[in-house]
């Protein structure tokens, strides 16, 4: 895991919130696979006993849409459960940050 992390925040909200937004992306240069890699995390901020996560690759997201969808997370409850993963990875990424 060397590549480069963002914090998000997300649209001006009302609402306050638990969640704390990150992008991770890796050059393609830094992959076996030679591609871009990015991918949009979440986890809740006080217990992080909750990660989430989006991923894409080559054709990554602008800072924009990911501002976009980390407000999507936050006031949509079905479309953050969607994407709330298990992985076992997702709290040893975010130490990392």
């Amino acid at each position: 895991m060397g590549g480069l992390w963002i914090d998000i925040k997300p649209n001006k909200i009302a609402l306050k919130h638990e969640w704390v937004f990150a992008y991770y992306y890796e050059y393609p240069s830094d992959r076996a696979d030679a591609r871009w890699y990015g991918a949009f995390l979440f986890r809740n901020s006080d217990h992080r006993t909750i990660f989430g996560i989006r991923e894409y690759w080559d054709d990554l997201p602008h800072q924009n849409d990911l501002r976009h969808l980390a407000t999507r997370v936050v006031i949509d409850d079905d479309l953050r459960q969607s994407l709330i993963s298990e992985n076992p990875d997702l709290p040893k990424w975010w130490k990392r940050h």
